[in-house]
């Protein structure tokens, strides 16, 4: 798990219309669910091409990189990172104990 500046990230929510109170104020963006729904099956080969390596790493990041701006499985792959994040990001401020751990873990 990535040790991050909390107080530097971002967050994106899940749905533009609900309000999170104070949490508002660091909220960025709204992930594309439709796109993550639409562009599933695509996402889904690339991370079983990279797990089983029938596709080399470098390789997606030069697709992915050289991808036209309208490129929809980047677009996908870029709000599915939004989401993790912003989900890691809320499960560490939450934890006390998840908090703890990364602490001791970044320490020895």
């Amino acid at each position: 798990m990535p040790r991050l500046n909390v107080s530097k990230q971002k967050l994106s929510k899940f749905d533009r219309t609900k309000s999170y109170g104070c949490l508002d104020a660091v909220i960025s963006g709204t992930v594309d669910l439709p796109l993550i729904r639409e562009q599933w099956d695509p996402l889904v080969r690339v991370a079983a091409s990279l797990r089983n390596r029938t596709a080399p790493a470098h390789v997606v990041l030069q697709r992915l990189a050289s991808s036209a701006p309208s490129d929809r499985l980047a677009k996908a792959l870029t709000a599915l990172g939004h989401a993790l994040k912003s989900i890691y990001l809320l499960r560490y401020i939450h934890d006390l104990e998840l908090r703890a751990r990364m602490q001791l873990s970044f320490v020895e």
